[in-house]
């Protein structure tokens, strides 16, 4: 009786064994085919440039020379392997470096890369709320932090004061200009709390909720956003209680 129990109980591990390893094997292989994917998509990225002195430049022409590479992007290639695709976003010394869809829900391109393949790592979207043409006050990205480092993952670093020193601008492109994102607050999230807000009634409201970011940031900035400013945001999960989410606010600077 104790030989069957015994018998019994080593099938029931190795079966467990060979479930988990299954598993293991699969997300590895998941993780591997979002990676792949974009890289692949990489090849859209022409060159890295920086941004020329022009009449449609608002930098002074000493500023622009300080302007780290960015990618130049070939929507044109990009569309047709989607659509969706709206922009780039890119932080210089970081794996963000992505294109961003934008599509009528905030569902889909969890689950869906940019070439529409469905697969864990999404892709980097625009908030449904917002317009495709980043008109709005204030824009929302949303991308999952991945285990293995990429999409959004690199945003934990923003946690950390000294990360921040070492990463202070990002980039987003667009087919019609490039704009520098000048980081000013970074905070873990409750899905409550008014990180997401788009809608500001007047400048005092307005003002009130940058300083409200500021005032909870786990870095300090120089940088002040004013009415008039856009500010653009990158939100990723992250893990100190639940619904915790990681939210990075910058201002937008048209470089070129």
């Amino acid at each position: 009786m104790k030989d069957k129990i015994r018998i019994v109980l080593c099938c029931i591990f190795l079966l467990i064994a060979v479930y988990a390893g299954y598993n293991i094997i699969k997300i590895q292989s998941e993780y591997k085919k979002g990676v792949d994917t974009y890289k692949e998509i990489d090849k859209y990225t022409i060159e890295q440039t920086t941004a020329q002195s022009s009449d449609n430049t608002e930098e002074t022409q000493e500023e622009t020379e300080e302007e780290k590479p960015y990618p130049k992007v070939d929507f044109a290639g990009l569309k047709a392997v989607n659509s969706d695709v709206i922009g780039w976003i890119y932080v210089p010394d970081t794996e963000i470096n992505y294109p961003i869809v934008h599509t009528t829900d905030n569902e889909y391109y969890l689950d869906h890369m940019v070439d529409r393949t469905e697969n864990p790592a999404g892709a980097i979207f625009l908030d449904t709320r917002n317009p495709s043409d980043l008109s709005d006050l204030h824009s929302i990205i949303y991308g999952h932090h991945m285990k293995n480092g990429s999409m959004f993952a690199a945003l934990k670093g923003y946690k950390k004061q000294d990360f921040f020193d070492e990463h202070k601008n990002g980039y987003l492109i667009t087919e019609d200009a490039v704009y520098r994102i000048d980081f000013f607050a970074g905070h873990v999230a409750n899905v409550e709390e008014n990180a997401w807000q788009l809608d500001f009634s007047d400048g005092t409201e307005f003002d009130n909720w940058i300083k409200s970011l500021k005032e909870v940031s786990a870095f300090k900035s120089d940088v002040n956003p004013e009415y008039d400013d856009k500010v653009f945001t990158l939100s990723t999960c992250s893990y100190e209680f639940d619904d915790a989410r990681f939210v990075l606010s910058g201002k937008l600077t048209k470089i070129e």
